[in-house]
């Protein structure tokens, strides 16, 4: 039977369903991430499970922030080989849970080495878990209905699991020894957050020579912040130049600030301080309207706008225009001899529009 589960695609849906867990003594909690053309993973879906709900949670559509509350409580986390969820949401929410319990972990404690959560939901629940196809595009939007069925299913169970294996482990005299294995997971470095530590995660990297250590020490720590540098700087700048304002030399300066870890500590800091960074003289514009949020790209020549007119147009309803097409973008609008980017969006199964559907979006947006 399939699981039932709903979808979170706005920050203030996911802040009250924070509220709520913070309730309770547990959540389970999955993710789904892709790293396919990154170095660091790339946050695609958050599964959470917990106080009689089962959600799937967009970070492509809303803040992931709110999770920071959850994660610093004492609400305890329930995961299945929880190492590359903890790295995939430190990069991408800044935060882990504080409390956690591994469910792959706890098994190895009870004769099971590193069983798949597959393997576990049938030798201890027997539960058939939803199959699934590992080169799913998680970033792709919509997501298909059996690859959201997958996703709820991995967390769908693991309560229940939690229970079954904390209970055995009791059983047997092993919980501290599970609890302590807990304890050392969270403790791991993450990578990308501490460049300086990133040589402890090469391979046979305890047998080098004192001197090869310090060389090999220096070397990871420039890659790190090198890559960092570079996927912060590819995914920023076509983000802020879709910002009115702001030219390439800007964008590089605010790119080259924002690699610096340092500089995202500091900033986080204040934020966590209370201290927010607002625009003035905000321009209000409808959250809820088709065009708010949304990535466009315009092509060719339209029949009455000029480029600058629909650029200003769709930024007054909350959207951004960009000038390349990526997965990223939701809209291709279209004119005459459009060319390569036409071709592009085509190829990407990205939507195309003439000007007469991006007039009805902006005016089903509310332009007035």
């Amino acid at each position: 039977m399939s699981p039932t589960y709903r979808w979170i695609t706005a920050t203030d849906d996911l802040e009250q369903y924070v509220d709520g867990l913070l309730g309770t003594d547990r959540y389970a909690l999955d993710t789904e991430f892709h790293r396919e053309r990154t170095y660091f993973p790339r946050l695609a879906l958050v599964q959470i499970a917990g106080a009689g709900d089962l959600v799937l949670v967009d970070p492509l559509s809303c803040d992931m922030s709110p999770l920071r509350r959850l994660f610093e409580s004492d609400v305890l986390a329930v995961l299945h080989a929880a190492q590359q969820d903890l790295d995939v949401l430190q990069h991408s929410v800044s935060s882990v849970p504080r409390r956690l319990y591994d469910t792959q972990l706890a098994a190895g404690f009870l004769g099971q080495s590193t069983p798949s959560l597959a393997s576990l939901l049938q030798t201890e629940l027997k539960v058939s878990a939803t199959k699934g196809d590992r080169l799913t595009d998680w970033l792709r939007r919509p997501l298909t209905a059996e690859q959201c069925e997958y996703a709820a299913s991995d967390v769908a169970h693991l309560l229940d699991l939690h229970d079954r294996l904390d209970g055995r482990l009791r059983a047997e005299g092993r919980e501290s020894w599970a609890h302590d294995a807990f304890v050392e997971l969270l403790g791991k470095p993450v990578s990308g957050t501490d460049p300086d530590a990133a040589w402890t995660r090469l391979k046979d990297v305890k047998v080098l020579k004192p001197r090869a250590r310090g060389v090999a020490r220096s070397v990871a720590a420039w890659r790190e912040r090198m890559i960092a540098a570079h996927e912060v700087g590819s995914e920023a700048r076509e983000e802020l130049g879709s910002i009115q304002g702001i030219g390439p030399a800007i964008a590089e300066e605010l790119v080259e600030f924002f690699a610096e870890p340092h500089n995202r500590d500091v900033v986080r800091e204040l934020i966590s301080a209370g201290v927010r960074f607002e625009e003035s003289a905000a321009r209000i514009v409808n959250t809820d309207g088709p065009v708010y949020g949304k990535t466009f790209v315009l092509t060719g020549a339209l029949p009455t706008l000029t480029r600058d007119e629909a650029t200003q147009r769709i930024r007054d309803c909350g959207g951004k225009v960009t000038g390349s097409v990526s997965k990223k973008t939701n809209y291709v609008i279209a004119g005459a001899d459009a060319g390569s980017k036409q071709e592009k969006a085509l190829e990407l199964g990205v939507t195309i529009l003439d000007e007469a559907a991006l007039l009805k979006l902006l005016k089903q947006a509310g332009e007035t």
